[in-house]
């Protein structure tokens, strides 16, 4: 769970600069874990299961910072993330 929980938030890191300072070097990333994901058999619906699962984590997180502008710059980091990490489901990856 420790290392889970590690990966968990370098996840969030990422996801967060992707949005916020995008590079390509970070899409080419995004690209290649959604190669490693589909390799592993996670399903493209598995995306929206858990991302809604993390936006409670998120909310409950912020507390009263939380408000709707937070929740859409969340959720346009996470939509731009799942875009790039599908376009490695369509072609292969490697880094």
């Amino acid at each position: 769970m420790k290392r889970q929980a590690i990966i968990l938030t370098t996840a969030l890191m990422v996801i967060e600069r992707f949005y916020s300072q995008p590079t390509p070097a970070i899409e080419l990333y995004m690209r290649y874990l959604g190669t490693k994901h589909h390799e592993l058999g996670v399903g493209t619906g598995d995306f929206s299961k858990f991302f809604e699962s993390m936006f409670q984590t998120l909310k409950s997180f912020h507390g009263d910072q939380w408000n709707p502008d937070v929740e859409r710059q969340w959720r346009e980091a996470f939509e731009r993330t799942t875009s790039a990490m599908f376009e490695g489901y369509l072609e292969r990856v490697q880094v």
